[in-house]
């Protein structure tokens, strides 16, 4: 199989984060003013429980499916044989996980009051399992991932607007949720035949898959505890108002590292790739050019939203959720952390198989996220889940750092953060100028963002940053703009 620019894969990769980004970006402010704050906390709070399950029915597929899928695309019988076995696991799983999902929302009374939106929500543990999306990224199909995942939103954005219109319209809500965010499956089921037959085996050595798959599962549930456990534990304690408020920030925090890791997932059969080719030059150049692009990307967004937490939510969800601009503006430094994690987890730690170490890593913050979670929400409610995820996110930098040690050449950055972090102090001048401006915050949120990007942009100009020149000639040929 030919090999596909991982440029272009990034580059789809960050249309369809995009498209997908603008469509919560899109409709949140709609949603969250006509369901009002505690009718979205029982969605977010139903939604927090679900993802525990989405992920044991998946048991760690997406990550195992393309790195080791990515090495046997070009022998069709073997993928074939390695599809099949991975897919009746992940059958399997599935049904143990709604099983479970099930017997959970009868036994403990906390979930009594949401077992309609846990019905409704509990689609998305199937849709996964039966899509198995990660066989277009195994073959680096990000075209048809990017068309399919627009086809999807266009259709999500007019069901919001068709249906939501009252606040006991959170039920709608839930079922349009579940589409937007799994409903690719769907098409997915028909495509992929391209590249597979969907067919369960009888006989496998299932031993050969559930141990790297256990641990990829592991890592990923302990993942989703200190992430989700924050909206579960501040629903349990603290209720659902609080949780719609968190649910406001952790929105646009969710955006911004679903933009971070679309530049980032698409490198990765890449990286599996060179360091089993033994491609060492290979594999630190890639690491090198996608460190120094998540430099230049992530340092405006991390300075961009601490300086325009309050604008922000003002604008994407009224004056009755302001409270949650302080837990945005915490988690607004979270991203910073994100980002280096993505690249130490998914471009080194995974494609050289140290699974174990992601997974003892993410553990031991899980188990952190929490304590401190159960210590603190019932003092500070939202900002504390905030703060726990900040704290969490930086112990696993700090840890990756401990255990990558010497096994790769760590990249150069050093000029493009310092280039960053003059345009972003430069950018936060702006944005403040302006926030000066008595105007409506429909406008002035636009005008920040587009003036401090400009600002971004320009600085970085005038430093010659590589990266940003390299970034602005390509797409200058992309639009078939001639410099000259």
């Amino acid at each position: 199989m030919k090999n596909k620019s991982v440029g272009k894969n990034a580059i789809l990769n960050v249309i369809k984060t995009v498209i997908a980004l603008l469509f919560p970006l899109i409709t949140f402010p709609y949603i969250s003013r006509v369901l009002q704050v505690d009718n979205l906390g029982k969605v977010n709070f139903a939604n927090s429980v679900i993802n525990y399950f989405i992920l044991f029915a998946t048991l760690g597929l997406g990550t195992y499916g393309v790195r080791e899928g990515a090495a046997l695309r070009d022998d069709r019988d073997k993928f074939q044989k390695f599809f099949s076995e991975v897919y009746t696991i992940s059958l399997f799983s599935t049904l143990i996980s709604l099983i479970g999902l099930v017997v959970i929302t009868i036994f403990l009374p906390g979930l009594r009051s949401y077992e309609l939106l846990i019905l409704i929500l509990s689609i998305s543990v199937i849709l996964p399992t039966i899509g198995c999306g990660w066989v277009c990224a195994a073959y680096e199909d990000f075209g048809y991932i990017t068309i399919r995942t627009i086809l999807v939103q266009i259709i999500s954005l007019a069901l919001i607007f068709a249906f939501i219109h009252v606040p006991g319209d959170y039920y709608k809500y839930a079922a349009i949720l579940v589409f937007s965010s799994q409903g690719a499956n769907i098409f997915n089921l028909f495509y992929i035949r391209r590249y597979v037959k969907i067919v369960p085996v009888l006989h496998m050595n299932a031993s050969k898959h559930l141990k790297p798959l256990l641990i990829l599962f592991a890592s990923s549930l302990a993942t989703s505890i200190y992430v989700s456990s924050d909206t579960t534990v501040l629903g349990f304690v603290c209720g659902d108002y609080y949780t719609g408020l968190y649910g406001a920030a952790t929105k646009l925090y969710s955006v911004l590292k679903n933009l971070i890791s679309a530049i980032v997932i698409v490198s990765i059969p890449r990286f599996s790739f060179y360091y089993g080719s033994n491609k060492r030059e290979e594999f630190d150049n890639l690491l090198n050019n996608i460190s120094k692009a998540l430099v230049i990307i992530t340092l405006p967004l991390v300075a961009g939203v601490f300086t325009l937490s309050r604008e922000i939510i003002l604008f994407i969800s009224g004056k009755q959720y302001i409270e949650a601009s302080s837990a945005l503006r915490i988690l607004s430094v979270a991203v910073l952390f994100v980002a280096i994690s993505w690249i130490q987890s998914q471009c080194i730690l995974v494609p050289m198989k140290q699974e174990k170490a992601v997974l003892y890593t993410t553990i031991f913050t899980a188990i952190l996220n929490v304590v401190l979670n159960i210590l603190l929400v019932g003092k500070w409610k939202h900002n504390a889940t905030a703060l726990t995820t900040l704290i969490s996110e930086a112990c696993v930098v700090i840890i990756y750092f401990r255990v990558i040690g010497s096994k790769v050449r760590f990249p150069k950055i050093g000029s493009e953060l310092f280039h960053g972090l003059i345009a972003a102090v430069a950018m936060i001048g702006a944005l403040y100028l302006i926030g000066r401006i008595d105007i409506n915050i429909y406008i002035q949120l636009p005008l920040s963002v587009l003036i401090g990007a400009l600002v971004y942009a320009v600085i970085l100009l005038l430093l010659r940053d590589k990266v940003a020149i390299l970034i602005i000639n390509k797409i200058f040929k992309k639009l078939g703009i001639n410099k000259d």
